[in-house]
């Protein structure tokens, strides 16, 4: 079945890349906050490991499956690698100011 028409938007050229690096900025800054919240204000690098490939594979999945599961997308490598650089910058932030966090 089609989906139904919706009105065009026309947006800047790759807004939509911007949008998936905020997304796994704002998840992997999150995570790592109530990572290090719940361990006593410490965060081990295989914690940050382990949240940066917990980024990572949800956002290749989700690529995957909107290719699969809908007619009208299609998975992009640009989107993942948005992603990916989202997410390394929410870390990176996250390590620079996580003294701001702790009691």
């Amino acid at each position: 079945m089609p989906p139904p028409e919706l009105p065009k938007v026309d947006l800047p050229g790759g807004t939509d890349k911007i949008v998936h690096l905020l997304i796994h900025f704002l998840l992997v800054f999150f995570w790592q906050l109530y990572s290090f919240r719940q361990n006593n204000y410490r965060l081990q690098r295989k914690q940050v490991v382990f949240i940066l490939a917990g980024s990572l594979l949800y956002g290749i999945i989700i690529e995957l499956l909107q290719g699969y599961l809908t007619v009208s997308r299609r998975p992009d490598l640009f989107d993942v690698l948005a992603n990916f650089g989202g997410a390394l910058t929410g870390v990176f932030t996250f390590q620079k100011i996580k003294h701001l966090f702790a009691p």
